[in-house]
């Protein structure tokens, strides 16, 4: 499965996650390609709604 989209991130230092949780962050790593992994810390909102939409629209696809 293949999901892609753009949803708002910040990248993040190696260590303690607990203030980005705290802030109401998911802190996350981002792998694929050639590139070395990203870590990178979502917004909980944003991320939400970025899955939202994802799933809405597989779900109207399948009614075809």
């Amino acid at each position: 499965m293949k999901i892609s989209g753009n949803i708002p991130a910040k990248e993040r230092k190696k260590g303690n996650t607990n203030p980005y949780l705290k802030d109401g962050f998911i802190p996350s790593i981002i792998y694929g390609g050639n590139a070395d992994p990203l870590m990178v810390a979502v917004e909980t909102i944003q991320l939400k709604k970025g899955l939202k939409k994802v799933v809405s629209t597989q779900k109207y696809l399948r009614l075809k």
